[in-house]
């Protein structure tokens, strides 16, 4: 430390105002909403940052609120007195285990099913098989347009019409287990986030002195940062380890030497590293993190003049939106922020060879490779999720891949090029190196998929899904015959591990949007049997890699971090395979040997385990409520034959089911641990 005046470290009191009095500071009265945020317009934006204790005028049941939970209790008597078979979902899934050699046989029959995966446009008829309509998702309601475009899951969805009543409240025979479903948002925090981080100036003045205030003490900062490296970091790469330490090492030393754009990535760094855990017990760390990160950025020029730097924070904030750390509704908003991230790099020259900048060092040229591959990497992720189409092109940039050396041969005073290691070693840079190759192919899909589709564009989809198999094929020679030793991630898995299946998902995702317009046509296994076999042979891979994390896994909370940046991915998956089974598309007969498992019911086990781990994300978000509740209704249509029951009453079970998980989900939380024990 300096010889200057030692900072003091402000304590954490709880904030008793609702945020948005506590900021104009103003008197709050504690209701929800509070009257001052009536008058002013902001009911809804009226939330509390920590439990409100003892107060009277709380009528309004939500996750603090004890009454809320009875109020919940009470209304599952009714329930359970009609059908006592009504039980919260488990909270720590226990799939039964997977026939994975099964599994293996299944995909083999799937991957060779249609002319071995390189059919021609031709019909059974020998005509060419006629274009599936335009896909997208329009609608115009009261002034207000919405639109999705042809890989957004509602065009999935959108298939089981005959369930439109149930998943938009519309059926009058269950007007009254809908009112309770969507009571279930007092389950949630409001949404405190929204437009992050462009939310408007913060009252509190952000001085330097004030943000090493509110920093973590030194053991738990190094402990979060560590945590960013070893999960983030080793799918999204803008550092260099070596030298953030350093950077590190002079802010303990300095806190006041860093410029804001430094602090900024600091504290964005922090609150994506914070375990699980530590969230739980400290609601209030991850606001103050955020809200840090911020302020911090909004002192810089950012807008003018961006640097490395700043592009990195705005990367990493989107990264918390997609993973609803931000906000719990705010994840469709990332495309739209990364259009801005996107520009920025472009104003910086990131799209351009480094070679052409002639006085860059090695460094930072490697440092620009990374941050560009990173940027196109999650802005097609988001695209193909959010159904949306890209701002860039293949051939709008000529930026080549990182190379293939570790970082510890890479010094920010390097003169000559570190020497790559062979071809087929996995260094960190190798995850990059791949993706890399891959963009040309996934940027011409999405820019295929948001085009106007004809009969003789099929052709092109057939190279595309060669080429994509390529990858996929390549990707796995890669990681299985990698000559280094695996460096232990957290106890079980590797991160090359995590970056193998990274790839897998972005590359099957890829799959799953080129083939979702002619998968979704009727008799699609006889007109497209190369989208068809290819689709459902991709979301059942994409299922089993969920499965996998958590069944390999001690600590599910440990992946937390990886699961989130792919439920969207996870939950398509669900509806592909679910769609499959009910087109009955897989096999019902039993392969040799006789104790394997049919196709239908690998297809089923799949779809159920991913169910039960969706079941014990409820309590994240609402989005993840409502993930496992569109889920649960697809199941339920699927197997209302099965279970003797009219779709109605199986649609009501669902509900009941799902507000039962719910609830013992919060009132774990508010017990702290202990679950929920349904009246008799």
């Amino acid at each position: 430390m300096n010889s200057e005046k030692p900072i003091r470290r402000k304590r954490m009191r709880d904030v008793h105002s609702c945020i948005p009095c506590h900021r104009r500071k103003v008197k709050c009265d504690r209701k929800l909403p509070c009257d001052s945020c009536n008058i002013k317009g902001l009911g809804k934006e009226c939330f509390y940052s920590t439990p409100r204790k003892g107060e009277a005028n709380v009528t309004t049941p939500n996750i603090y609120n004890r009454e809320g939970v009875n109020h919940w209790r009470s209304s599952l008597r009714l329930q359970t007195r009609e059908n006592k078979n009504i039980v919260p979902l488990p909270l720590h899934p226990q799939p039964k285990p997977m026939d994975y050699h099964a599994l293996e046989d299944q995909e083999s029959v799937l991957r060779h099913r249609g002319k071995g995966y390189r059919p021609s446009t031709e019909s059974e008829n020998g005509g060419v098989a006629a274009a599936p309509p335009n896909m997208m998702f329009a609608r115009h309601q009261r002034g207000k347009a919405k639109f999705k475009g042809p890989s957004h899951w509602v065009l999935l969805a959108a298939e089981f019409e005959e369930l439109s009543p149930f998943l938009f409240g519309k059926e009058q025979a269950s007007d009254s287990i809908n009112q309770q479903l969507r009571d279930l948002k007092q389950f949630y925090p409001v949404r405190a986030y929204r437009n992050y981080p462009f939310r408007g100036v913060s009252i509190t003045p952000w001085t330097k002195e004030h943000v090493y205030s509110i920093v973590p003490p030194r053991d738990v900062a190094d402990r979060f940062i560590e945590n960013y490296f070893d999960s983030f970091e080793k799918t999204h790469r803008m550092l260099h380890r070596s030298v953030f330490a350093e950077e590190m090492q002079n802010f303990w030393n300095s806190p006041w030497s860093p410029n804001y754009e430094w602090l900024a990535q600091l504290l964005i760094m922090l609150a994506l590293g914070c375990p699980t855990k530590d969230r739980l017990e400290d609601t209030r760390l991850i606001g103050t993190l955020l809200d840090g990160a911020e302020a911090c950025l909004m002192q810089t020029r950012f807008m003018a003049k961006p640097t490395l730097t700043t592009i990195r924070v705005m990367t990493m904030m989107a990264i918390a939106k997609q993973i609803d750390l931000v906000s719990f509704d705010d994840s469709d908003g990332v495309w739209s922020f990364l259009g801005l991230i996107i520009r920025f790099a472009l104003s910086m020259g990131l799209h351009r060879d480094p070679k052409w900048f002639e006085s860059m060092s090695i460094f930072e040229a490697e440092m620009r490779k990374r941050l560009w591959t990173t940027l196109v990497f999650i802005d097609s992720q988001n695209s193909l999720e959010s159904g949306m189409p890209l701002l860039l092109q293949s051939d709008d940039y000529d930026t080549p891949a990182p190379l293939n050396f570790k970082d510890d041969d890479l010094r920010d005073n390097s003169i000559t090029d570190p020497t790559p290691e062979e071809s087929d070693d996995v260094t960190e840079s190798m995850f990059q190196i791949i993706l890399s190759r891959s963009f040309p192919t996934v940027l011409n899909i999405i820019r295929r998929i948001n085009r106007p589709l004809d009969a003789e564009g099929y052709r092109m989809v057939l190279e595309y899904e060669a080429q994509i198999r390529d990858l996929l094929q390549m990707t796995g020679k890669i990681y299985r015959s990698s000559k280094t030793k695996d460096v232990a991630f957290s106890g079980d898995m590797s991160w090359k591990d995590f970056q193998r299946m990274t790839l897998e998902i972005y590359l099957r995702r890829a799959l799953l949007a080129l083939h979702l317009p002619f998968f979704t046509t009727a008799d699609a296994a006889t007109l497209y049997p190369t989208s068809h076999w290819s689709a459902l042979e991709s979301s059942l891979a994409i299922i089993v890699i969920q499965r996998t994390l958590y069944e390999e896994r001690t600590d599910p909370t440990s992946i937390e971090w990886f699961a989130e940046l792919f439920k969207g991915d996870f939950f398509l998956a669900g509806l592909f395979v679910a769609l499959g089974i009910r087109r009955k598309s897989f096999k019902t007969t039993t392969p040799p040997p006789e104790n394997r498992l049919a196709e239908a019911e690998i297809a089923s086990h799949t779809l159920d385990a991913c169910l039960a781990i969706w079941a014990s994300k409820v309590g994240i978000s609402a989005d993840h409520f409502k993930s496992h509740l569109t889920l649960g209704v697809l199941i339920a249509a699927i197997k209302s034959d099965e279970w003797k029951k009219p779709l109605a009453v199986a649609m009501e079970e669902v509900a009941a089911t799902t507000i039962a998980t719910v609830t013992a989900s919060m009132e774990k939380r508010v017990n702290g641990g202990s679950p929920i024990v349904l009246p008799p």
